[in-house]
């Protein structure tokens, strides 16, 4: 009888390993910035302020990367230029009706001031059906690259622009999301005569998004599968388990 019971319990874990509970993961990445791939939406320019995104091909960590370009007007004092600019990858792309409701999301990039001051703010940006939706994370330039992560694991970390009150959706009913990164520099003239005009430029480079799903597609089977293959196989063990009961009885 023991032999029995130990049979019935490889039977049971052989269930159990077969459920549908492992995560899935995608991986969305982009080092090489081709401009095509890219699109810009402007938020603000405000104070004469103006910037756009363009693709370089040397300087970055290590070759080419996403440049940041800005240019501001002479300012008298206490004057403020504000340019908030938010770009999405048409290539970086995920549909959660198509590849599995998201359960987390990672972001990482590197970034760094380029040229004149080091000043901006970067965070990850999604759109959806439309609607923008932003991480509440503000990461700051260093004159050198360094490397930002952030994650966010629901729907609620992510707040809708211009103060709107949607949530971006992320179970199988959601439709195709656009990811991407906010750029947004704020200056002020604190100069007595006024500050005279300039630029300033940064950089983003080996931008990734990795996916976290409850997705089990390829090789794990579908959950009636699993239990139908599960009971089949504690069929089997009982079967044989009493046939080597019944045998060692003799």
């Amino acid at each position: 009888m023991q032999i029995g019971k130990i049979h019935l319990s490889r039977g049971l874990l052989l269930l159990s390993l077969c459920s549908p509970l492992l995560a899935g993961t995608t991986v969305l990445s982009d080092v090489d910035f081709a401009n095509a791939d890219w699109s810009q939406v402007i938020f603000d320019q405000t104070g004469g302020g103006t910037g756009s995104f363009a693709q370089a091909a040397t300087g970055g960590n290590p070759d080419g990367f996403r440049r940041f370009n800005m240019n501001f007007p002479n300012t008298p004092t206490g004057g403020t230029v504000i340019v908030n600019l938010v770009s999405f990858s048409s290539t970086m792309t995920y549909t959660p009706s198509l590849s599995g409701a998201i359960t987390q999301l990672d972001f990482g990039y590197d970034i760094r001031s380029v040229g004149g001051l080091v000043a901006g703010l970067y965070r990850p940006m999604l759109r959806q059906g439309g609607n923008i939706y932003f991480l509440l994370v503000d990461d700051a330039l260093n004159t050198a690259w360094v490397h930002h992560s952030s994650t966010a694991t629901s729907a609620d970390d992510w707040s809708q622009v211009n103060a709107g009150l949607g949530k971006p959706d992320f179970s199988t009913l959601g439709g195709t999301i656009e990811f991407g990164y906010r750029v947004r520099v704020f200056l002020t003239c604190n100069a007595p005569a006024g500050c005279l005009s300039g630029s300033l430029a940064s950089g983003l480079d080996n931008y990734q998004v990795t996916i976290t799903t409850a997705d089990t597609s390829g090789n794990v089977p579908e959950p009636a599968s699993s239990a139908l293959m599960g009971a089949a196989f504690i069929a089997a063990t009982l079967w044989r388990t009493r046939g080597l009961a019944s045998h060692s009885s003799r």
